[in-house]
């Protein structure tokens, strides 16, 4: 059977994950699956309201037509897709 490797992004090269990497990489991957993992960098300023109205469009969201009347950190709040800055 081959041996499995993991890579892991470093700047602009993929490289093998090993010691600390490696295990910091598995424990991660056991708690929180990737997509429903937080990005503490973003920013409202970096969210698409029209990208957001489209999709809430899409999935025929009543919170569609509270796009451009409520604020958009609102509309993130009720989606549960907002979090506040960690105190």
């Amino acid at each position: 059977m081959p041996k499995e490797y993991f890579y892991v992004r470093s700047g602009t090269s993929s490289i093998i994950a090993k010691g600390e990497v490696l295990d910091e990489l598995r424990e991660l991957a056991s708690r929180v699956p990737f997509d429903e993992r937080g990005n503490p960098d973003i920013r409202l300023e970096g969210i698409s309201t029209l990208l957001l109205r489209e999709y809430l469009v899409k999935v025929e969201s009543k919170l569609a037509s509270d796009i451009n009347t409520k604020p958009l950190q609102e509309i993130l709040e009720q989606m549960d897709l907002y979090v506040g800055p960690k105190e």
